[in-house]
């Protein structure tokens, strides 16, 4: 039974996109189910429930980020499976570090396509504001 497809994903991964960049983890959580498991990578430890989820956003994006630009290509949908390679960057707002970032996320999702599991890998490069030292 088909729960995604190619052009639902996308709609969902545009909702994404516009929740992260306006840091609106209002937003942010309307793509994602009251049970939600989130992993930031394979290792850590996941956000499970949709409040764990919210305040992550909150203190990750909303209160730390600024200049966020988010893009995505879709790799491939089947059934209730998506995966999608993306690209973000942003400045910290605490230390003015441009943060560039190039992952793959897997979603699992319900029959109203809201996520159930959200898997991320990512690698960061962070390029440090020029300080002069006198």
């Amino acid at each position: 039974m088909e729960i995604i497809n190619f052009k639902s994903f996308e709609n969902w991964l545009d909702l994404y996109k516009k929740a992260w960049e306006e840091r609106n983890p209002d937003l942010v959580a309307e793509l994602f189910a009251e049970d939600i498991v989130m992993r930031e990578n394979p290792f850590s430890t996941p956000f499970e429930g949709l409040e764990a989820v919210k305040k992550y956003w909150e203190e990750g994006a909303r209160d730390s980020q600024m200049n966020i630009e988010f893009s995505y290509e879709v790799i491939a949908v089947k059934s209730n499976h998506a995966y999608a390679k993306w690209n973000a960057s942003f400045d910290r707002i605490s230390n003015k570090v441009h943060v560039k970032l190039d992952g793959i996320l897997e979603v699992q999702f319900d029959e109203n396509q809201k996520a159930v599991i959200f898997n991320e890998w990512w690698h960061r490069k962070e390029i440090r504001p020029n300080i002069k030292i006198k």
